[in-house]
């Protein structure tokens, strides 16, 4: 079971998840050690999966285009009229995700 002080601990490991024990010593406000025995024991009861990087994605040239393909029965014909014609191109439906952590 999780109490206030091991919310707080995986709040500010969610911001920074590099934080070191002396740093978690001044949010926790605790010892070193024990901010560091604090931190493995959600690590070890599978509260924290992983510790992972967020690239960015411009930084790396990575652009990302998507696209959706939607499939409508007609035997509700209004539906059809909602997303316009096959192949229409409807300016302003789309939108650009670079500065989304997954992509």
């Amino acid at each position: 079971m999780l109490d206030d002080l091991d919310l707080r601990l995986l709040e500010a490991l969610q911001k920074d998840a590099n934080l070191t024990a002396q740093q978690l010593r001044d949010v926790l406000h605790l010892s070193p050690s024990q901010a560091g025995r604090r931190r493995q024991r959600p690590e070890n009861d599978g509260f924290i999966r992983a510790y992972v990087a967020q690239l960015n994605a411009t930084r790396l040239g990575l652009h990302i285009q998507g696209f959706i393909q939607v499939h409508i029965t007609m035997e509700v014909p209004e539906h059809g009229e909602t997303f316009g014609a096959p192949g229409e191109h409807t300016p302003g439906n789309h939108e650009r995700v670079d500065n989304d952590p997954r992509c």
